[in-house]
């Protein structure tokens, strides 16, 4: 998927929309699907399970889901 289609499409995090901030680039080893970064508030997050959805506007694959949390 390009950057343009990842933002024309929608990923929530328990129910609520996160804005996408853009491809990032990770360092070796790394996945060879392009990765993007979406931010996600705290205040968001739930201790234990968190739900996450993704809603794009053509069938795609995702690969891997990651919940970074920033220092």
């Amino acid at each position: 998927m390009s950057e343009a289609e990842v933002t024309a499409s929608e990923l929530r995090v328990n129910g609520e929309r996160c804005k996408l901030t853009g491809a990032i680039e990770l360092p070796r080893p790394k996945p060879e699907a392009m990765v993007f970064s979406f931010a996600i508030p705290l205040s968001l997050l739930r201790r234990g399970y968190n739900v996450v959805e993704f809603h794009p506007k053509q069938a795609c694959k995702i690969v891997w889901v990651e919940i970074a949390l920033a220092a």
